[in-house]
């Protein structure tokens, strides 16, 4: 994890080149859905071919996708109210090492799954920063890796849009406290956003506390001729996730955990810069960021015999990734037709460790190190992800009521895998992918939209999975992980047709769909 001094000294010089510039004229919003990662440009939501769902967060990110998406539902298999499973029409988004991944996330047009196993860390979102969710089901090609099942879109805040004050403290059950406040203002044309909050969770369980801090800044500065927009996202949890526990135990006391400790300690810090120019009816875009994750992981289990010795086992882990990434595309509207080309490249690296210590279980199911290490469990593997890609979308307004929206994109993913330790882990892979979609939509009339589309989408095997990839050497991970056969990537193709409409104040829509795997990875 970077010095936060050191982040906070480029947020300031990112910010630097904002104050200046032409007296601007704010842009009014429009009701728009993102067609391409970058997040600038968008096409309206009436138009767009597919069963998109906007919806406010509610202070929880992950209880608003699942109580007003569509085809979403929540699992708890971390034993944590903040590391749930997202699935999207039955692809996962998981905090959780080896699960297959099947869902982009991105906040503010910054990819945000994690390098070394697409995993996601929603405990390190800033909640009370984020404006809008967007869910865009489907097999989506124009945003890149992973959008199987589809994408979900985080949107933050602003001055312009969120200004003045706002705290909330509140405070329940269980020792559950939450303080969080916010304050945005802007002044001409700049805009500041700041969010900061606390939450402490004592857990209904016992020895299962979590806490969580973030911190969310923002600038913008808007000038006739485009925007520019600098956001820092600071983020430090650390969360208790004890396992199941024997029915017997469960039957004597309801709040008991078999054994302990079982927690994860996160660190993120995310520096992102975005901005746009409008020359005639070309809009150029360009948006870069970095991201920097530390994970920590200490889990105390019982060993399998229990008349050895040593009763349990300490599990210790250390995950430090660093993301960079970049997008430029260039949009233009000429009558009925607007294209949008773009380029984007994507780099990750991951060092993971890993080892296993010899311990006692105490009466109260504490697992206590023995300070014994057992020298077949060490891990040290570091990891290089490069992405590369090209992709275009070209909407089209062939009459008032039918529109036609195509996209295409070519991803080459390399993946270079270093043992530190021995040679059994060593690897280089590479995947590369063409992906297609289109979709069309049809205005019965004012109340009344049909819509289908087909796409396809593709992920690559991530490090993690390919570490265990070698038939013949089992794999070293700590995820219960079985030697694979030579891993391929996974293609999803999606078929769509439904319809959508608004009578009074009530929006309704209704579809079917079909999403086929192709090298699929259990």
């Amino acid at each position: 994890m970077p010095r936060r001094g050191g982040v906070v000294l480029a947020f300031a010089l990112f910010c630097a080149p904002l104050i200046a510039g032409d007296q601007p004229k704010v842009k009014a919003t429009v009701d728009v859905v993102a067609v391409t990662p970058v997040d600038g440009v968008g096409i309206d939501a009436a138009k767009y071919p597919a069963n998109v769902r906007r919806m406010k967060p509610d202070g929880s990110v992950t209880a608003a996708l699942v109580r007003q998406g569509a085809s979403v539902a929540q699992s708890d298999a971390q034993s944590n109210p903040f590391q749930p499973d997202i699935e999207l029409r039955g692809f996962v988004v998981s905090p959780l090492l080896g699960t297959p991944q099947g869902v982009a996330v991105l906040q503010d047009g910054v990819r945000i799954n994690e390098p070394f196993g697409d995993t996601i860390n929603w405990d390190l979102i800033p909640e009370n920063a984020i404006e809008s969710i967007e869910t865009i089901p489907g097999s989506n090609a124009a945003f890149g890796l992973n959008a199987l099942g589809g994408v979900i879109t985080l949107r933050t805040k602003s001055g312009f849009s969120d200004r003045g004050v706002d705290a909330r403290v509140a405070a329940g059950s269980f020792g559950r406290n939450t303080i969080e406040a916010a304050d945005g203002f802007s002044r001409g044309g700049n805009a500041w956003f700041v969010a900061a909050s606390a939450d402490d969770d004592g857990g209904w369980r016992d020895f299962s506390p979590s806490r969580l801090r973030h911190l969310f800044a923002s600038m913008q500065h808007i000038r006739d001729s485009g925007t520019s927009d600098v956001r820092l996202t600071l983020g430090d949890t650390n969360l208790t996730g004890n396992g199941t526990v024997p029915v017997q135990l469960l039957a004597l006391d309801r709040r008991a955990v078999f054994t302990f400790p079982d927690s994860t300690h996160n660190r993120a810090g995310v520096l992102s810069s975005a901005h746009d120019v409008l020359v005639g009816s070309t809009l150029i875009e360009i948006n870069a960021s970095v991201r920097r994750t530390s994970t920590a992981t200490i889990n105390g289990d019982a060993a399998g015999d229990a008349s050895n010795v040593f009763d349990g086992v300490l599990n210790r882990s250390t995950l430090d990734q660093t993301g960079f990434g970049f997008a430029s595309q260039i949009s233009r509207t000429a009558g009925r037709n607007r294209w949008t080309a773009g380029i984007s490249f994507d780099s990750g690296d991951a060092q993971f460790r890993f080892r296993q210590e010899l311990a006692h279980v105490t009466p109260s199911r504490e697992v206590i190190g023995a300070g014994i290490i057992d020298p077949d469990s060490l891990v040290s593997l570091g990891t290089t992800t490069r992405t590369p890609a090209a992709y275009a979308t070209d909407f089209i307004s062939v009459t008032p009521r039918v529109s036609i929206l195509a996209a295409a994109r070519v991803n080459d993913s390399r993946i270079r895998l270093h043992d530190h330790i021995g040679t059994a882990l060593a690897g280089s892979h590479r995947f590369v992918s063409a992906n297609p979609s289109i979709g069309a939509t049809f205005a019965v009339w004012q109340q009344l939209t049909l819509f289908a589309n087909a796409n396809q989408a593709s992920r690559a095997p991530t490090p993690v999975e390919l570490t265990c990839a070698n038939p013949a050497d089992p794999c070293l991970l700590p995820n219960a992980f079985v030697s694979d056969p030579p891993l391929e990537q996974v293609f999803a193709r999606t078929i769509e047709a439904g319809a959508r409409g608004q009578r009074g104040g009530v929006q309704w829509s209704v579809d079917a769909f079909r999403t086929a795997n192709e090298n699929d990875i259990v």
